[in-house]
Parts: structure tokens; sequence; C-alpha cells
């Protein structure tokens, strides 16, 4: 695939990507992020400092 070739086939993409947008209010929640174990003994500050 050459330059000219890829070039035709971004303008494709973004064509269709700007075609099918759908607006920010459509799309489901998401759910909270998992948060990592606490490890036992160890405090945040000691962790940053």
């Amino acid at each position: 695939m050459n330059r000219r070739d890829t070039r035709k086939l971004a303008e494709r993409v973004r064509a269709d990507l700007r075609r099918t947008q759908i607006p920010w209010d459509a799309l489901p929640e998401l759910p909270p992020l998992e948060q990592p174990p606490a490890e036992p003994g160890r405090d945040r500050k000691e962790l940053e400092g």
C-alpha cells in the first residue's frame, strides 16, 4: 500500500466516522473504576514521600 492508497483509505475512514456520529448523551454510562486492594500497613503518605 503506497502513500496515495493510504490517503484515500484515511479519507474514507474519516468520512465514515463523521457520518455515524452519535451524541454523548446516547452513550451508556460507564461503571466505576475498580480500586486496587490496599496493602496492609502502608499509608498513602508513605508511598508519596
